[in-house]
This record gives structure tokens, C-alpha cells and sequence, in this order.
């Protein structure tokens, strides 16, 4: 699965998560671009976790797939 397959939520977290880790090592980066980075990253890990949940089942009213 590619970045085309991704649903628009998906792309905005992950550009902003990608953008931020990229520049995370300037002088000028600071603590909030830090919690935004951060903020993206864990809603990044939180919607792969409910994806592989749904597609295993563990879903109530969610078929397995």
C-alpha cells in the first residue's frame, strides 16, 4: 500500500509528521514543532493500530479483512 492509497486525513498527519521529523534537527525547531510532530505521529500509530484491529476482527460489527 502507497502513499495513493492513503485517505486525505492520512496525508495531512503524515506529510506533517514527515516535514517536522525532517527539520526536527535545525536550531531553530522548537518545543510546539516538537508537539505537533509528536501529536501527528501518534494519531498516525493510533489509526494503524484501529486499521489492523478492524482487519482482524477485533471490531465489534466489523467483518474481518
Amino acid at each position: 500500500m502507497g502513499y495513493e492509497h492513503l485517505t486525505s486525513a492520512e496525508r495531512a498527519h503524515h506529510d506533517e509528521y514527515c516535514k517536522l521529523r525532517s527539520i526536527s534537527d535545525w536550531p531553530g525547531f522548537a518545543a510546539a514543532q516538537g508537539n505537533r510532530r509528536d501529536a501527528a505521529r501518534a494519531w498516525l500509530e493510533a489509526q494503524r493500530k484501529d486499521i489492523f484491529r478492524r482487519a482482524e476482527g477485533n471490531v465489534a460489527g466489523v467483518q474481518a479483512g
